[in-house]
Protein backbone atom coordinates (compact mmCIF):
# COMPACT_ATOMS: atom_id res chain seq x y z
CA UNK A 1 0.00 0.00 0.00
CA UNK A 2 1.20 3.15 -0.88
CA UNK A 3 1.26 6.11 1.46
CA UNK A 4 1.47 9.64 1.71
CA UNK A 5 0.91 13.07 3.71
CA UNK A 6 0.53 16.55 2.87
CA UNK A 7 0.91 20.03 4.21
CA UNK A 8 0.15 23.08 1.99
CA UNK A 9 -0.85 25.38 4.75
CA UNK A 10 -0.43 28.89 2.43
CA UNK A 11 -3.73 30.48 1.75
CA UNK A 12 -3.36 31.38 -2.18
CA UNK A 13 -5.51 34.18 -3.55
CA UNK A 14 -5.43 34.83 -6.99
CA UNK A 15 -6.92 37.39 -8.84
CA UNK A 16 -6.40 41.10 -10.12
CA UNK A 17 -6.09 43.95 -7.31
CA UNK A 18 -5.62 40.76 -4.73
CA UNK A 19 -2.30 42.94 -3.11
CA UNK A 20 -4.78 45.99 -2.93
CA UNK A 21 -7.32 44.46 -1.20
CA UNK A 22 -5.89 42.42 1.42
CA UNK A 23 -6.09 42.94 5.07
CA UNK A 24 -2.45 42.92 5.96
CA UNK A 25 -2.98 44.14 9.45
CA UNK A 26 -3.91 40.57 10.51
CA UNK A 27 -0.45 40.22 10.77
CA UNK A 28 0.97 43.41 12.42
CA UNK A 29 1.57 47.04 12.34
CA UNK A 30 5.30 46.74 11.18
CA UNK A 31 6.56 45.20 7.74
CA UNK A 32 9.67 44.72 6.00
CA UNK A 33 9.27 44.30 2.27
CA UNK A 34 11.87 42.41 0.61
CA UNK A 35 12.77 42.58 -2.77
CA UNK A 36 15.00 43.61 -5.58
CA UNK A 37 16.55 46.58 -7.06
CA UNK A 38 14.19 46.71 -10.22
CA UNK A 39 11.38 44.43 -11.06
CA UNK A 40 8.91 45.14 -8.22
CA UNK A 41 8.85 49.01 -8.70
CA UNK A 42 8.88 48.33 -12.20
CA UNK A 43 5.89 46.05 -12.41
CA UNK A 44 3.57 48.49 -9.80
CA UNK A 45 3.69 45.68 -7.08
CA UNK A 46 5.81 47.37 -4.80
CA UNK A 47 3.92 50.88 -4.93
CA UNK A 48 0.59 48.72 -4.52
CA UNK A 49 1.60 47.57 -1.67
CA UNK A 50 2.79 50.87 -0.29
CA UNK A 51 0.23 52.41 -0.65
CA UNK A 52 -1.98 49.80 0.86
CA UNK A 53 0.22 49.36 3.90
CA UNK A 54 -0.17 53.02 4.01
CA UNK A 55 -4.01 53.33 3.71
CA UNK A 56 -3.98 50.71 6.55
CA UNK A 57 -1.79 52.29 9.05
CA UNK A 58 0.88 49.92 8.91
CA UNK A 59 4.85 51.33 8.89
CA UNK A 60 7.26 49.33 6.43
CA UNK A 61 10.81 49.26 6.20
CA UNK A 62 12.29 48.29 2.63
CA UNK A 63 14.76 45.82 2.18
CA UNK A 64 15.43 46.42 -1.86
CA UNK A 65 19.21 44.40 -2.21
CA UNK A 66 18.08 41.41 -2.91
CA UNK A 67 20.49 39.50 -5.21
CA UNK A 68 19.56 37.16 -8.10
CA UNK A 69 20.67 33.71 -6.86
CA UNK A 70 20.19 35.54 -3.25
CA UNK A 71 23.52 35.07 -0.98
CA UNK A 72 22.98 33.84 2.58
CA UNK A 73 24.75 36.39 4.13
CA UNK A 74 22.83 38.78 2.76
CA UNK A 75 19.61 37.34 3.87
CA UNK A 76 21.33 37.10 7.50
CA UNK A 77 22.42 40.67 7.48
CA UNK A 78 18.56 41.92 6.49
CA UNK A 79 17.21 39.41 9.78
CA UNK A 80 18.76 41.59 11.69
CA UNK A 81 17.63 44.66 10.84
CA UNK A 82 14.13 42.96 10.79
CA UNK A 83 15.18 42.51 14.36
CA UNK A 84 16.52 45.97 14.99
CA UNK A 85 13.00 47.50 13.36
CA UNK A 86 11.26 45.39 15.39
CA UNK A 87 9.05 44.20 12.66
CA UNK A 88 5.72 41.90 12.62
CA UNK A 89 6.10 40.09 9.56
CA UNK A 90 7.92 40.09 6.20
CA UNK A 91 6.30 41.41 2.26
CA UNK A 92 8.50 39.71 -0.05
CA UNK A 93 7.76 40.81 -3.74
CA UNK A 94 9.15 39.77 -6.68
CA UNK A 95 10.34 35.95 -8.36
CA UNK A 96 12.12 33.27 -6.75
CA UNK A 97 14.97 35.18 -5.40
CA UNK A 98 13.08 37.98 -3.31
CA UNK A 99 10.54 35.52 -2.28
CA UNK A 100 13.13 32.78 -1.24
CA UNK A 101 14.88 35.67 0.54
CA UNK A 102 11.93 37.19 2.27
CA UNK A 103 11.80 33.17 3.84
CA UNK A 104 15.34 33.07 4.96
CA UNK A 105 15.02 36.61 6.03
CA UNK A 106 11.91 35.81 8.22
CA UNK A 107 13.63 33.04 9.72
CA UNK A 108 17.03 34.79 10.61
CA UNK A 109 14.78 37.18 12.49
CA UNK A 110 12.67 34.82 14.33
CA UNK A 111 16.02 33.01 15.62
CA UNK A 112 19.66 34.53 16.75
CA UNK A 113 21.58 32.76 14.46
CA UNK A 114 25.53 33.06 15.09
CA UNK A 115 26.13 33.38 11.68
CA UNK A 116 25.00 33.16 8.63
CA UNK A 117 25.55 29.28 7.58
CA UNK A 118 24.60 28.26 11.03
CA UNK A 119 20.64 27.90 9.30
CA UNK A 120 21.79 25.29 7.42
CA UNK A 121 23.35 23.04 10.71
CA UNK A 122 20.08 23.22 13.20
CA UNK A 123 16.35 23.32 12.42
CA UNK A 124 14.24 26.60 11.85
CA UNK A 125 11.50 26.59 14.65
CA UNK A 126 10.17 29.38 13.88
CA UNK A 127 9.82 32.33 11.50
CA UNK A 128 8.04 35.76 11.53
CA UNK A 129 4.90 35.57 9.14
CA UNK A 130 5.62 36.10 5.24
CA UNK A 131 3.20 36.93 2.60
CA UNK A 132 4.77 36.28 -0.84
CA UNK A 133 3.69 38.54 -3.80
CA UNK A 134 4.54 36.52 -6.76
CA UNK A 135 5.77 39.15 -9.92
CA UNK A 136 6.98 35.71 -12.17
CA UNK A 137 5.65 32.66 -13.50
CA UNK A 138 7.80 30.06 -12.59
CA UNK A 139 9.55 29.62 -9.06
CA UNK A 140 6.63 28.13 -7.25
CA UNK A 141 8.27 30.29 -4.22
CA UNK A 142 5.18 31.33 -2.87
CA UNK A 143 3.85 28.02 -2.01
CA UNK A 144 6.40 26.38 -0.84
CA UNK A 145 8.89 25.90 2.87
CA UNK A 146 12.21 26.12 0.53
CA UNK A 147 14.88 29.18 0.06
CA UNK A 148 17.40 28.49 -2.22
CA UNK A 149 20.00 30.33 -1.09
CA UNK A 150 23.83 30.98 -2.45
CA UNK A 151 26.45 29.67 -0.20
CA UNK A 152 30.03 30.90 -1.46
CA UNK A 153 32.08 28.86 0.49
CA UNK A 154 30.33 25.49 -0.66
CA UNK A 155 30.52 27.12 -4.63
CA UNK A 156 26.77 26.43 -4.86
CA UNK A 157 23.12 26.53 -3.96
CA UNK A 158 21.57 25.29 -1.59
CA UNK A 159 18.47 24.70 0.71
CA UNK A 160 16.77 25.95 4.02
CA UNK A 161 14.03 23.83 4.62
CA UNK A 162 11.23 23.43 6.89
CA UNK A 163 7.36 24.04 7.66
CA UNK A 164 7.75 27.28 9.52
CA UNK A 165 8.90 28.53 5.99
CA UNK A 166 5.71 28.38 4.26
CA UNK A 167 4.25 31.71 3.14
CA UNK A 168 0.70 32.13 5.11
CA UNK A 169 -0.49 34.12 2.01
CA UNK A 170 0.63 34.24 -1.40
CA UNK A 171 -1.06 36.94 -3.10
CA UNK A 172 -0.93 36.18 -7.56
CA UNK A 173 -2.12 39.21 -9.75
CA UNK A 174 -1.00 38.25 -13.31
CA UNK A 175 -0.85 41.72 -13.72
CA UNK A 176 2.58 41.18 -12.21
CA UNK A 177 4.17 39.57 -14.76
CA UNK A 178 3.22 41.39 -17.52
CA UNK A 179 6.76 43.36 -17.57
CA UNK A 180 8.71 40.26 -17.61
CA UNK A 181 10.61 40.26 -21.05
CA UNK A 182 10.28 37.68 -23.05
CA UNK A 183 13.50 35.71 -22.24
CA UNK A 184 12.62 35.89 -18.90
CA UNK A 185 9.35 34.51 -19.25
CA UNK A 186 10.24 31.53 -21.65
CA UNK A 187 12.56 30.42 -18.98
CA UNK A 188 10.53 31.15 -15.75
CA UNK A 189 7.85 28.38 -17.47
CA UNK A 190 10.50 25.84 -18.02
CA UNK A 191 11.79 26.32 -14.41
CA UNK A 192 7.95 25.43 -13.79
CA UNK A 193 8.00 22.67 -16.39
CA UNK A 194 10.97 20.72 -14.60
CA UNK A 195 9.53 21.66 -11.57
CA UNK A 196 6.62 18.75 -12.74
CA UNK A 197 8.72 16.82 -14.27
CA UNK A 198 11.55 16.01 -11.66
CA UNK A 199 8.42 16.16 -8.98
CA UNK A 200 6.22 13.77 -10.78
CA UNK A 201 9.32 11.24 -10.89
CA UNK A 202 10.26 11.95 -7.40
CA UNK A 203 10.15 9.03 -4.88
CA UNK A 204 8.13 11.24 -2.50
CA UNK A 205 5.57 11.46 -5.89
CA UNK A 206 2.03 10.51 -4.88
CA UNK A 207 -1.77 10.30 -6.69
CA UNK A 208 -2.26 13.75 -5.10
CA UNK A 209 1.48 15.50 -7.09
CA UNK A 210 1.09 13.83 -9.88
CA UNK A 211 -2.51 14.88 -10.96
CA UNK A 212 -0.97 18.14 -10.32
CA UNK A 213 2.42 17.67 -12.09
CA UNK A 214 0.50 16.36 -15.73
CA UNK A 215 -2.15 19.25 -15.17
CA UNK A 216 0.55 21.86 -15.42
CA UNK A 217 2.36 20.40 -17.23
CA UNK A 218 0.04 20.54 -20.16
CA UNK A 219 -1.21 24.02 -19.81
CA UNK A 220 2.79 25.25 -19.27
CA UNK A 221 3.44 23.58 -22.99
CA UNK A 222 0.13 24.63 -24.23
CA UNK A 223 1.13 28.35 -23.30
CA UNK A 224 4.64 28.24 -24.11
CA UNK A 225 3.57 26.96 -27.94
CA UNK A 226 1.31 30.01 -28.02
CA UNK A 227 4.37 32.36 -27.44
CA UNK A 228 6.52 30.64 -29.66
CA UNK A 229 3.65 31.05 -31.74
CA UNK A 230 3.37 34.57 -31.49
CA UNK A 231 1.17 35.49 -28.83
CA UNK A 232 1.72 36.33 -25.14
CA UNK A 233 -1.56 38.30 -23.77
CA UNK A 234 -3.23 38.32 -20.87
CA UNK A 235 -4.82 35.31 -20.93
CA UNK A 236 -1.35 33.08 -21.45
CA UNK A 237 0.06 35.20 -18.87
CA UNK A 238 -2.41 34.23 -16.49
CA UNK A 239 -2.53 30.89 -17.37
CA UNK A 240 1.46 30.79 -16.74
CA UNK A 241 0.77 32.01 -13.45
CA UNK A 242 -1.53 29.42 -12.21
CA UNK A 243 0.85 26.91 -13.58
CA UNK A 244 3.81 27.47 -12.38
CA UNK A 245 2.39 28.03 -8.66
CA UNK A 246 0.24 24.47 -8.86
CA UNK A 247 3.90 23.34 -9.66
CA UNK A 248 5.10 24.60 -6.44
CA UNK A 249 2.53 23.11 -4.95
CA UNK A 250 4.06 19.63 -6.72
CA UNK A 251 7.31 20.40 -4.88
CA UNK A 252 6.50 21.68 -2.00
CA UNK A 253 5.60 17.74 -0.84
CA UNK A 254 8.54 16.04 -3.49
CA UNK A 255 10.96 17.95 -3.53
CA UNK A 256 13.10 18.09 -7.08
CA UNK A 257 16.05 15.66 -8.66
CA UNK A 258 19.43 15.99 -11.06
CA UNK A 259 18.31 18.66 -12.96
CA UNK A 260 17.86 20.80 -10.55
CA UNK A 261 21.49 19.88 -9.13
CA UNK A 262 23.14 20.14 -12.58
CA UNK A 263 21.67 23.44 -13.10
CA UNK A 264 23.04 25.12 -10.46
CA UNK A 265 26.41 24.32 -11.24
CA UNK A 266 25.43 26.60 -14.33
CA UNK A 267 23.68 29.17 -12.33
CA UNK A 268 26.55 29.56 -9.52
CA UNK A 269 30.06 29.68 -11.90
CA UNK A 270 28.30 30.76 -15.80
CA UNK A 271 25.80 32.91 -15.18
CA UNK A 272 23.09 30.95 -16.62
CA UNK A 273 19.01 31.90 -15.18
CA UNK A 274 17.89 29.20 -13.37
CA UNK A 275 15.36 27.98 -15.72
CA UNK A 276 17.94 28.15 -18.65
CA UNK A 277 20.30 25.88 -16.41
CA UNK A 278 17.78 23.82 -16.04
CA UNK A 279 16.39 23.40 -19.28
CA UNK A 280 20.08 21.68 -20.44
CA UNK A 281 19.51 18.79 -18.44
CA UNK A 282 15.66 18.58 -18.43
CA UNK A 283 15.61 15.81 -21.62
CA UNK A 284 18.59 14.07 -19.94
CA UNK A 285 16.53 13.61 -16.47
CA UNK A 286 13.58 12.29 -18.37
CA UNK A 287 15.38 9.86 -20.23
CA UNK A 288 17.06 8.48 -17.52
CA UNK A 289 13.76 8.04 -15.08
CA UNK A 290 12.36 6.10 -18.30
CA UNK A 291 14.58 3.42 -17.37
CA UNK A 292 13.33 2.68 -14.00
CA UNK A 293 9.49 3.68 -15.02
CA UNK A 294 8.67 4.00 -18.83
CA UNK A 295 5.45 4.85 -18.14
CA UNK A 296 6.56 7.81 -16.42
CA UNK A 297 8.31 9.20 -19.44
CA UNK A 298 5.67 8.55 -21.61
CA UNK A 299 2.78 10.70 -19.38
CA UNK A 300 5.51 13.52 -19.40
CA UNK A 301 5.97 13.43 -23.38
CA UNK A 302 1.72 12.89 -23.32
CA UNK A 303 1.19 15.84 -21.18
CA UNK A 304 3.91 17.85 -23.12
CA UNK A 305 2.17 16.78 -26.11
CA UNK A 306 5.71 15.07 -27.27
CA UNK A 307 5.96 12.10 -29.23
CA UNK A 308 9.84 11.30 -28.20
CA UNK A 309 12.39 12.48 -26.14
CA UNK A 310 14.32 13.91 -29.07
CA UNK A 311 11.76 15.65 -29.99
CA UNK A 312 11.49 17.24 -26.33
CA UNK A 313 15.06 17.78 -26.62
CA UNK A 314 14.53 19.86 -30.04
CA UNK A 315 11.58 22.08 -28.08
CA UNK A 316 13.88 22.54 -25.50
CA UNK A 317 16.70 23.84 -27.32
CA UNK A 318 14.26 26.12 -29.20
CA UNK A 319 13.35 27.29 -26.31
CA UNK A 320 16.23 28.41 -24.70
CA UNK A 321 18.35 28.29 -27.64
CA UNK A 322 21.88 29.47 -25.03
CA UNK A 323 24.44 26.51 -24.70
CA UNK A 324 27.10 26.26 -22.07
CA UNK A 325 30.86 25.54 -23.06
CA UNK A 326 32.82 23.73 -20.45
CA UNK A 327 35.68 22.97 -20.01
CA UNK A 328 37.15 19.70 -18.95
CA UNK A 329 38.32 21.08 -15.83
CA UNK A 330 34.94 22.43 -14.78
CA UNK A 331 33.49 19.33 -16.10
CA UNK A 332 34.78 17.67 -13.26
CA UNK A 333 35.08 20.39 -10.94
CA UNK A 334 30.94 20.46 -11.37
CA UNK A 335 30.84 17.12 -10.99
CA UNK A 336 33.16 16.50 -7.77
CA UNK A 337 30.32 19.13 -6.40
CA UNK A 338 27.53 18.05 -7.77
CA UNK A 339 27.62 14.30 -6.96
CA UNK A 340 27.00 15.52 -3.28
CA UNK A 341 23.98 16.50 -3.45
CA UNK A 342 21.25 14.14 -1.24
CA UNK A 343 18.98 15.58 -4.56
CA UNK A 344 20.51 13.01 -6.87
CA UNK A 345 18.97 10.43 -4.42
CA UNK A 346 15.32 11.76 -4.49
CA UNK A 347 14.39 10.27 -8.32
CA UNK A 348 12.78 7.05 -9.07
CA UNK A 349 15.69 6.29 -10.89
CA UNK A 350 19.54 7.67 -9.26
CA UNK A 351 22.28 8.63 -11.38
CA UNK A 352 25.85 7.26 -10.59
CA UNK A 353 29.05 8.86 -11.01
CA UNK A 354 29.66 8.52 -14.59
CA UNK A 355 26.22 9.29 -15.99
CA UNK A 356 26.83 12.63 -13.81
CA UNK A 357 29.82 13.14 -15.53
CA UNK A 358 28.50 12.18 -19.21
CA UNK A 359 25.56 14.82 -18.33
CA UNK A 360 27.95 17.32 -18.42
CA UNK A 361 30.62 16.27 -20.35
CA UNK A 362 27.94 16.87 -23.56
CA UNK A 363 28.20 20.50 -23.40
CA UNK A 364 32.83 20.22 -22.75
CA UNK A 365 34.81 22.29 -25.60
CA UNK A 366 36.16 20.14 -27.54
Amino acid sequence: MRTWNCLNPTQIIFCENCARNFDYRVYGRRALIVCGARSARLCGALDEVRETLETQGISFVIFDRVENNPRVETCFMAGKLAREERVDFVIGIGGGSPLDAAKAIAAFAANKYPDAESIYATDVPHALPVIAIGTTAGTGSEVTQYAVLTVQTASTKKTVKSPSLFPKVALLDPRYTATLPLRLTIATAVDAISHCIEGYCSVRASSYTDAIALRSMRMLSTALRKIQGGVLDDEVREDLLQASTMAGLVIAQTGTGFAHVLGYMLTFFEGFQHGEANAQFLTDFTEAMGIARPDKERAILHALGLSSTDEMRAWMRDLIPTRPHLTHEKVLQFTRISEQSASLKNSVYVINSDELYGFYKQYADQ
